[in-house]
């Protein structure tokens, strides 16, 4: 752009209205997004490419949060994997013209991989971090259902690294460092540890975050306190912005304590999760504000003139969307912080009110309320999880897991109220959708609470003390559950089951695709003709179950145990962590495969007949 060589088309994914015609979309998202303006200027062209055929300046368009489109609604999840396929056609299509055109897709690297696996065309390319490259990440772990691939069905790919400037041992990091203190006019002082510490690479390695460690107070002294948990980075430099705010108007005209800013930006991050996981607008802002009644005096802080979407949104990272109808976060993390932290405040509100006069209804038809409008995404399950990991006072989960089960044995009998999901013109596929998300979000919330439970000291096994123990009822409401929340195994979103009682559950022939099981129990459970793709059970108990004729690809069985299970007929050769005295303690036969690195003369029953 500033050399003239290109003209460059800037589309932000979350604000773009794609249907089958990209074309088209683009034109109405220009037209819309740059129409005339205040001083008379006529705007942009109705579309930037029916400009004249005559034009030879090469365009470059750049599609930015290919994640962001894929999180709108239930629909459009499908179109990340068209996505590619679409501005393919585009290209073509302007080519045929004559015109010199290429196009860059920008999303997280997940969703990027999503997009390209449907489609041989384009290129994959992954942004490096800012310290040293070591071979590790230049190898591609590839899985694969054959066993051919060697040690637990996996090899490793080392692509040939083509690097003439050594650009791969450059470590950018304490030259950060260096620039930010000259920026900030302090003395010169040594790189501090946390800059390059691989304890602290989920903070380090990436630019954003790496700035942020550094304007909180856990770049020097206090680094190895968010050393594996950020949450305290994220919470210390929203801190900062209400210490720096509070002495300035209009807050310093209000009664408006550190907590209830907080209370407001959660609120302001639950709207950004409906809105696709960035931008909040007014309408759904304030529908939570009203609904997010969690701790006291909330009638209070919502009366307040600073509690408006306007106000709140200006004393964080956000700017004004150009259709003015609301605020994006400019880094999601933020919301996807905030959001996390609501959800574990809503839990602890919730179990509150249920020592009161609160019946489990109730608190379901406030979680309904506010998190069924839009699915867990992996990024806020793992803030969940780091806000339960920190929590002040680990003895009191225990309480807090039971009182919240009996919310979840409501759900699971009677649903989640539709009324509070319900609007004159919803449909029903949608009040599914909301079942759904409410469900999902409510299972995996209990999963991360009964993960902070402590063990005792000298207690190296999850038991039944340390896991959520549900009412099934009748042995087949667990495969229920699952038939809802992850339909034929198939969900887009993560879901955590860690440390549940599925004990003496019928799940017989269920699909399960990545679902964290680890510390679970399915004690005489019957999982026979199961299908477990690429989850994780780490010490799990599989005592005296049935798992003849299972499919288990890609599934984690480290510590798990099997005394007395059945594994007839059971396909584990792409299994990992398991070990001969583990599968010594079960039952099978010739029909079990076995994974290659398991030593099959050691297990008794591994040459017998039926």
């Amino acid at each position: 752009m500033q050399d003239n060589s290109h003209r460059v088309i800037f589309v932000e994914l979350q604000h773009l209205t794609f249907n089958a015609d990209l074309f088209q979309a683009l034109g109405t998202y220009v037209q819309y997004r740059n129409s005339a303006i205040g001083d008379g200027s006529a705007g942009f062209y109705e579309n930037p490419l029916s400009w004249a055929a005559d034009d030879q300046t090469p365009v470059l368009l750049v599609f930015d949060g290919l994640d962001e489109l894929s999180a709108q609604d239930t629909e459009a999840r499908t179109l990340t994997k068209n996505f590619v396929d679409s501005v393919s056609s585009l290209l073509s299509m302007q080519r045929s013209s004559g015109r010199d055109i290429k196009a860059m897709i920008l999303g997280r690297s997940s969703a990027c991989q999503a997009a390209l696996s449907s489609s041989d065309q384009g290129k994959l390319l992954h942004v490096a971090p800012i310290k040293t490259l070591a071979d590790a990440d230049f190898k591609l772990d590839v899985t694969d259902h054959s066993p051919d691939h060697g040690p637990e069905g996996r090899k490793d790919i080392t692509w040939h690294v083509d690097d003439p400037q050594n650009l791969s041992e450059l470590d950018q990091r304490p030259d950060y460092w260096r620039r930010w203190q000259k920026a900030k006019g302090l003395p010169a002082e040594d790189v501090p540890d946390s800059v390059t510490h691989e304890d602290m690479a989920e903070l380090n390695v990436e630019p954003l975050l790496l700035h942020l460690l550094l304007i909180s107070d856990f770049a020097t002294t206090r680094w190895r306190e968010a050393a594996n948990n950020r949450n305290y980075v994220y919470e210390d430099i929203l801190t900062k912005i209400y210490d720096r705010n509070a002495t300035k108007p209009p807050m310093n005209k209000t009664d408006l304590s550190c907590d209830d800013f907080f209370r407001l930006m959660e609120c302001l991050s639950l709207s950004a999760w409906r809105g696709g996981g960035r931008t909040g607008d007014e309408k759904s802002f304030g529908k939570l504000r009203k609904a997010y009644r969690v701790g006291k005096d909330w009638r209070r802080v919502i009366d307040l003139p600073i509690a408006h979407l306007e106000n709140i949104a200006l004393h964080i990272h956000t700017r004004l969307d150009s259709e003015r109808i609301g605020f994006s976060f400019i880094h999601k993390s933020f919301g996807e912080y905030l959001a996390g932290r609501a959800v574990f405040r809503t839990a602890l509100y919730l179990v509150d009110r249920l020592s009161g006069d609160d019946e489990p209804a109730d608190a379901a038809s406030k979680w309904a309320e506010l998190f069924s409008f839009a699915p867990l995404t992996r990024p806020i399950l793992r803030f969940l999880t780091d806000e339960a990991r920190r929590f002040e006072h680990p003895d009191e989960m225990r309480g807090t897991v039971d009182a919240l089960t009996e919310v979840f044995n409501h759900t699971l009998r009677n649903g989640f109220p539709i009324d509070v999901m319900s609007t004159p013109d919803v449909r029903y596929r949608d009040l599914e959708d909301r079942q759904r998300n409410a469900e999902s979000t409510l299972v995996s919330t209990l999963s991360v609470l009964a993960q902070a439970i402590p063990l005792p000291k000298g207690q190296t096994r999850v038991t039944n003390a340390q896991r959520v123990v549900p009412d099934w009822g009748r042995p087949h409401f667990a495969a229920s559950l699952f038939e809802r929340i992850q339909p034929n195994g198939h969900l887009a979103n993560p879901l955590s089951c860690a440390r549940f009682d599925f004990s003496n559950t019928d799940m017989l022939g269920m699909i399960f695709h990545d679902i964290k099981f680890d510390g679970c129990t399915f004690e005489s459970a019957s999982l026979n003709r199961a299908f477990m793709f690429e989850c994780s059970l780490i010490g799990s108990n599989f005592r005296n179950s049935k798992n003849t004729g299972s499919l288990l690809f890609d599934c984690d069985y480290s510590e798990a145990v099997f005394e007395g299970g059945e594994l007839s007929g059971t396909n584990l050769q792409t299994a990992l962590g398991l070990t001969e005295p583990q599968l010594s303690m079960a039952q099978g036969n010739q029909e079990t495969k076995l994974p290659l690195y398991i030593d099959a003369s050691k297990i008794p029953w591994a040459d017998k007949e039926d």
